[in-house]
């Protein structure tokens, strides 16, 4: 597979590779691309996401504005009389944004999440957590605590689950979550920072089953260490876990926490280059996994490429020479595919897009 770089474009802010709208900066001007038309705005969203019909278009300074094409529909604007800020929950959540606000009297952060549909909010009263929208369900997350809650629409705790301390060679420390996958079955899986794997019985919180990996966690007796595990992608479809890390690729059934397969990145790349240093993993087909990744034979070189999971081949990589110049810049995130175009950022916040030969 080829593909052929067809534009560049300099000091974007940020890009919906589904509908390849972008904002950008240009001659001291900020400019929205959307639905094929220009506008000029304030300054450069942050965020452009596209939830069925609408876009939605968030900006650093808190406002939100919802797109039917090019044509704004609402604005919803930050309260200048107290601290405001909006956020966006994955995309498979649907159209619900998440709303933090800071209660003057108590200078604490309370949430909530508001449907962009109903404008109404799902949690009768705000909470001090970290939000999450797993399919009718609402998780929240305490820092402080490391405790992971299930919420009813009262905002009141169902369970709890707090998180196990990592055990290195020396000292134990704290972890704490990253992301919430998904839901296999009567299984609520999540990662934390620690590079751990865990799976929590849906009605009562209670662990299932915890793996790690193991350079961030030697002396838990109740942790399964796992070789590849890293970057973590939730593939909905057939209920898999795959994990992409410099040591290779490991695919995990969610259903009943058994490995597919596992295979290391050098058998199947073998250009000259030992191993991948570290990958970021997005998914935009079934069997294709988009990553950025460093590489051990060439100190301070970052690449894009895409990685066929059911072939087991590197389908195309790249170091994103710019066209000015041979200067290679690394990828700020991984390939983004939609359609035959593939959307990579680079850190010089220049968007490349590329179209599929």
């Amino acid at each position: 597979m080829t593909y052929k770089k067809i534009s560049e474009i300099k000091h974007v802010g940020c890009f919906n590779h589904i509908t390849g709208d972008y904002s950008y900066e240009e001659n001291g001007c900020a400019y929205l691309y959307i639905d094929g038309i220009r506008l000029k705005k304030d300054e450069r969203a942050k965020h452009i996401v596209s939830l069925g019909e609408y876009s939605y278009v968030q900006y650093p300074n808190g406002h939100l504005e919802i797109y039917s094409g090019h044509s704004l529909r609402k604005v919803l604007k930050r309260d200048d009389h107290c601290e405001i800020s909006t956020y966006f929950l994955n995309e498979a959540a649907g159209p619900y944004i998440g709303y933090s606000k800071l209660a003057p009297e108590t200078l604490e952060w309370r949430n909530n999440i508001l449907s962009l549909e109903s404008e109404e909010w799902l949690l009768s009263q705000d909470v001090p957590y970290q939000l999450f929208k797993v399919g009718e369900m609402i998780f929240g997350y305490d820092s402080q605590e490391s405790e992971l809650y299930h919420l009813n629409h009262s905002g009141q705790i169902v369970w709890k689950h707090r998180l196990a301390r990592v055990y290195d060679s020396f000292y134990s420390s704290p972890d704490r979550l990253y992301r919430i996958l998904g839901v296999a079955g009567t299984k609520l899986w999540f990662c934390t920072f620690m590079d751990r794997l865990i799976a929590v019985d849906m009605e009562t919180g209670n662990p299932v089953h915890q793996f790690s990996s193991p350079d961030s966690d030697r002396k838990n007796p109740d942790d399964i260490a796992i070789e590849y595990l890293g970057s973590y992608f939730f593939r909905e479809v057939d209920k898999t876990i795959i994990s992409i890390s410099k040591r290779g690729v490991y695919i995990l059934d969610a259903a009943n926490a058994k490995c597919i397969e596992n295979y290391q990145i050098t058998k199947i790349y073998t250009n000259g280059v030992r191993s991948f240093i570290h990958g970021m993993v997005f998914l935009e087909e079934v069997n294709k996994l988009s990553f950025i990744a460093n590489l051990f034979d060439t100190p301070h070189y970052g690449c894009a490429g895409i990685l066929d999971l059911e072939e087991k081949q590197i389908l195309w990589i790249d170091d994103l020479a710019t066209s000015s110049s041979d200067t290679h810049i690394a990828p700020k995130q991984p390939a983004f595919e939609s359609g035959d175009k593939l959307y990579v950022k680079d850190f010089n916040d220049t968007l490349h897009i590329y179209q599929r030969e």
